[in-house]
């Protein structure tokens, strides 16, 4: 090693004892800080880790549910109309009952009354 080489690491060694002499309590003071920081940051990463799961589930959990208010709604939609269209078939029903029980009273009426008139004729027959 060259002379100069060796004196400037002197001078080096030199300049770190007068740093630590004048500083050295606080560096360790800082590197300390430094370090409970980083250990805090740590912490604080795993609880935001935990709370994002949390949330990701509770998020995935109020998904599911507004799927199935939507399915339920789609459903009860569909019920309804399915009744609606229900009441309107009996209704189409009851209507097409209605008019045929007229004809099926007039075609009674007609057997009672052709009755009558057979039963007075063979009356009239055997007079």
């Amino acid at each position: 090693m060259s002379t100069e080489n060796v004196n400037a690491i002197q001078y080096q060694n030199g300049l770190e004892e007068i740093r630590d002499i004048i500083v050295g309590n606080e560096i360790k003071e800082w590197r300390d800080r430094v370090n409970d920081l980083k250990q805090e940051c740590n912490k604080l990463k795993k609880r935001l880790s935990t709370f994002e799961k949390n949330f990701d589930d509770s998020n995935n959990l109020i998904k599911e549910k507004v799927q199935k208010l939507k399915v339920s709604q789609t459903n009860q939609q569909e019920t309804q109309l399915l009744i609606e269209n229900i009441k309107k078939e009996l209704d189409r029903q009851l209507n097409e009952i209605r008019e045929n029980k007229v004809d099926k009273d007039q075609i009674g009426q007609a057997f009672i009354d052709w009755g009558a008139k057979i039963k007075q004729e063979t009356a009239n027959k055997a007079e």
